[in-house]
């Protein structure tokens, strides 16, 4: 299968993907319609991710997600993340390697 995002990187993947995290809302809906699943609380707890990205864009995840998000994955590093770099393309494109770079400084 090659899929292609939102700013035209194609990518193939030799099988249908079984452990998808999807914390947008939007893409959520886009990923149930497809057959995908949504994830539960005892499912991120069991996958054990290193890192969570929760993006304020379209859904404007806060301080308070991060709190709940810790409980369910206490060994996770759940870091707040610009939605506008990771969904948005054109115009902000140009700092968005700035910002990808300083994101890699928070990352263990």
């Amino acid at each position: 299968m090659i899929f292609t995002d939102q700013i035209s990187h194609q990518f193939k993947l030799e099988s249908t993907p079984m452990r998808i995290i999807s914390l947008v809302p939007s893409q959520t809906e886009l990923l149930y319609e497809l057959g995908y699943p949504t994830i539960t609380e005892k499912q991120i707890s069991a996958l054990k991710p290193d890192i969570i990205f929760l993006s304020s864009e379209p859904y404007p995840f806060k301080e308070e997600h991060i709190k709940e998000l810790q409980i369910i994955s206490p060994n996770s590093k759940i870091i707040l993340v610009n939605g506008e770099y990771f969904s948005w393309y054109g115009s902000r494109l140009q700092q968005a390697v700035d910002y990808f770079i300083g994101l890699m400084d928070k990352i263990p």
